[in-house]
């Protein structure tokens, strides 16, 4: 795990349920994907310095449910 996996949530959007740190409550892993709930797996990417998933845009407006 290299320090921004740890320094920085998954999705930087705070609304979003991927608003967590590796090594938090109920985080298993680290890395650029996760697992939701409901079996969906998506990534992440950085916009502008900034973490987001996949469900999130650059201006952080959901798109994928």
């Amino acid at each position: 795990m290299n320090g921004l996996e740890k320094e920085f949530p998954f999705c930087s959007n705070p609304d979003c349920e991927l608003y967590v740190r590796a090594g938090g409550l109920g985080v298993v892993g680290a890395g650029n994907w996760a697992v939701l709930p409901d079996g969906r797996i998506v990534g992440r990417s950085i916009y502008s310095g900034v973490y987001l998933c996949e469900p999130w845009d650059a201006n952080g407006a959901l798109f994928l449910q």
